[in-house]
């Protein structure tokens, strides 16, 4: 029990110190990424075996040598040196810094490395490739600011409201028409601020509907919508729902344009054409009077000339007489 007891003490004071069971170079060339152990000085001291394989390069070709060289093609290292900066401040260190070699960018992770005395004596450097990830956001990034010059060059309001109601785009026509700047309206609930007060239940009714599945979208819609000068405004909305990955359906996306004004006009012309149309009725209705007045005075006319042609044979005959 004693022999036990003493066992365990031993092994509670040897918990955190490195057993030489363990080897380090083993360790070391089990990370995964290329690691290289560099001094003060740039110069590279050992390299694992990812290093190797990542770059194609012989140990000898690298031991040695400044990193900068290597990886940088440069004699000096670039600006804003991962190893400088941990020199300097004696603590680790993680960058993203882009390498020569294949135009490729990798976070560099730096950590000092001291001796037994506990100085300074060295930096782990170990390279994590993110090339692929760089390209893929870069990417994105394109594909955001073309999507945002479609939205800035839009004719018609372009608007992206969740399923609560609250705006998480707009574009600039949409502000435009609206009367207020983007930071005023994203964030703010749709309904509550830019919908007529006598149509909110009503819209919001809909879209609850469309949001929880119980209903099918309907793509086209005129509805009013309230300015920041309380003007109502008409808009002829097209509507598309957003869904996740999964098939969630998480708002909708809806393109409008502004009808007010060619409404207004075609109700001007509307009226204006019954008003032709009473216009000519009524023309008509005096033409017709006319024509039976003018029918009358050619009746008259005719029964006076017939008399007077009888009355001009009657005479003829009594002056033969």
């Amino acid at each position: 029990m004693k022999n036990q007891e003493s066992v365990d003490k031993n092994q509670q004071k040897n918990i955190g110190k490195p057993s030489v069971k363990y080897n380090l170079v083993s360790i070391f060339n089990a990370i995964g990424n290329p690691a290289q152990i560099i001094n003060k000085d740039h110069i590279i001291l050992e390299v694992n075996e990812a290093t190797l394989a990542k770059f194609s390069l012989k140990r000898e070709e690298l031991i040695g040598k400044k990193c900068c060289s290597i990886f940088h093609n440069s004699e000096t290292p670039p600006d804003n040196c991962p190893l400088d900066v941990v020199t300097k401040d004696n603590k680790s260190l993680s960058d993203i810094v882009s390498i020569e070699m294949n135009n490729t960018t990798h976070t560099i992770s730096c950590a000092p490395i001291y001796d037994d005395e506990g100085n300074y004596d060295s930096i782990l450097h170990i390279m994590t490739d993110i090339t692929e990830r760089k390209i893929a956001e870069e990417n994105l990034i394109k594909e955001k600011n073309k999507a945002q010059q479609y939205l800035n060059i839009a004719g018609v309001m372009l608007v992206n409201i969740d399923t609560s109601g609250i705006v998480q785009l707009i574009n600039p026509k949409g502000c435009e028409i609206l009367g207020y700047s983007e930071k005023e309206i994203v964030g703010t609930n749709w309904f509550d601020n830019y919908i007529p007060k006598s149509q909110r239940k009503k819209i919001k009714d809909i879209l609850k509907k469309v949001f929880n599945g119980k209903d099918e979208v309907i793509k086209q819609h005129e509805i009013e919508i309230l300015t920041k000068y309380g003007d109502i405004r008409l808009i002829t909305w097209n509507i598309e729902i957003i869904k996740d990955s999964e098939g969630k359906i998480t708002g909708v996306l809806a393109s409008g344009e502004d009808i007010t004004e060619r409404k207004k006009a075609e109700y001007e012309l509307h009226k204006y054409r019954i008003h032709l149309e009473e216009l000519v009725k009524q023309r008509t209705h005096e033409l017709d009077k006319k024509n039976e007045k003018l029918n009358r005075i050619n009746k008259l006319f005719i029964g006076r000339e017939l008399r007077m042609k009888e009355l001009k044979e009657e005479l003829k005959k009594q002056e033969k007489e």
